[in-house]
């Protein structure tokens, strides 16, 4: 067979997004932590937000179960808080440290909390 299969395909696609976001955010992150001007951030920002925003509508793509199970909630939870983090500058590090612990906890919990359903309120897949 030549080339992957779809799902292997789309599967690379994910981690490959998923690294660069997490490279992108961590630089982001950094620069907030070390004080770095605005504009030295900017290209980390939209390339944290193009791969993040990709990740999602991957997952979201998938199945629109996404939006209303846990895994999605909190993916769409860490993007009020970073508008909120571009809406009060003062409170940028804490909101940015707050969205990197919320990434963490969601990408490493069992798949009963992920695919949990808020609207079913129970476990979808």
């Amino acid at each position: 067979m030549v080339g992957f299969p779809h799902f292997d395909l789309q599967r690379w696609l994910r981690i490959t997004l998923r690294t660069l976001h997490i490279i992108t955010f961590g630089i982001l992150l950094g620069g907030v932590w070390f004080h770095l001007p605005a504009t030295a951030l900017l290209h980390p920002a939209i390339a944290s937000a193009l791969t993040g925003g990709l990740l999602a509508l991957s997952h979201a793509g998938s199945t629109p179960l996404w939006f209303v199970e846990l895994r999605g909630a909190i993916t769409l939870s860490k993007v009020l808080l970073l508008l909120a983090a571009l809406l009060w500058p003062r409170l940028r590090l804490p909101l940015l440290l707050l969205v990197t612990v919320a990434a963490s906890i969601s990408s490493h919990m069992p798949g009963r909390y992920r695919y949990y359903s808020i609207w079913h309120r129970r476990r979808t897949h």
